[in-house]
C-alpha cells in the first residue's frame, strides 16, 4: 500500500498528485505546484526561462506550462488509490486539499458567471440555480405534452393531471391553465373553489 501511494507524490511539494502533468524532464508533477514553483523563482509570463537544473529548461515561457500534457494514466492511479487507501495520511491530505481547491474554483466559477461549472463543484447557490432552471425546464416539457393532450381530446383528465404536476414545479403557465380548467370542467368536474384557489395564487398572498 505504502510503495504505491508514495510512488504518486509531487517531487515538489511531496504530496499525492494533483493534475499531474509530464515536463520535460521526464518527471510527472501536479501542474499547480510546478507553476507555483516557477513563478516564485520570478519568472514572467513573457521572460525566457534560464534557470539551472530547472525541469522546464526546454520550454520558453512560463505561458508554455499550460501546454504541458496530462499524465492520465498518473491521474487515474491516483482515483485508484484515494479509493483504495481511504485511511492513509497522503490520501487524506489530498481529499481535504481537494475540497479547499474545488471550493475556491467553484466560488471562480461562480463569480465569472459558470452556474453549472460551479453547481457540479458542489456551490450551493449555484446549485440552488441549477435546480430551479431544471424546474423550468421540466414544468415548461410537461406543459406540452398537457397542450398536445387538451389538442387531442380537452376531456381527457390526464390534461389536468399534467398541470398539476408542472404546477408542483411552480409553473405560473401551468398554474393559469389549471384555474381555467377547472374554472370550465375541464375533465369531467367542475370545482370552482379549485379554480379560485389558484387564481388566488397567481395573483399572490395579499389576494
Amino acid at each position: 500500500m505504502d510503495e504505491m501511494v508514495t510512488s504518486l507524490i509531487c517531487p515538489i511539494s511531496q504530496s499525492l498528485l494533483y493534475d499531474p502533468v509530464i515536463a520535460p524532464d521526464g518527471h510527472t508533477y501536479s501542474r499547480g505546484e510546478l507553476e507555483a514553483w516557477a513563478k516564485s523563482r520570478h519568472i514572467e509570463t513573457r521572460k525566457p526561462i534560464h534557470l539551472t537544473r530547472c525541469p522546464l529548461n526546454d520550454l520558453v515561457t512560463v505561458g508554455d506550462l499550460k501546454k504541458l500534457l496530462p499524465n492520465r494514466l498518473a491521474a487515474e492511479m491516483v482515483e485508484y488509490a484515494v479509493r483504495a487507501f481511504p485511511e492513509h495520511e497522503l490520501v487524506k491530505e489530498w481529499q481535504e486539499s481537494k475540497r479547499v481547491r474545488d471550493a475556491l474554483k467553484a466560488e471562480s466559477f461562480w463569480s465569472e458567471g459558470r452556474v453549472a461549472e460551479a453547481a457540479e463543484l458542489g456551490h450551493a447557490e449555484a446549485t440552488e440555480v441549477m435546480r430551479k432552471r431544471k424546474m423550468v425546464a421540466d414544468s415548461a416539457e410537461i406543459v406540452q405534452q398537457a397542450r398536445a393532450v387538451f389538442a387531442a381530446n380537452r376531456d381527457d383528465p390526464m390534461y389536468r393531471k399534467l398541470l398539476r404536476q408542472a404546477v408542483s414545479l411552480e409553473s405560473q403557465d401551468a398554474l393559469r391553465m389549471l384555474a381555467k380548467a377547472y374554472d370550465d370542467g375541464l375533465g369531467g368536474e367542475r370545482r370552482q373553489d379549485r379554480a379560485l384557489h389558484c387564481y388566488r395564487r397567481l395573483a399572490g398572498p395579499s389576494v
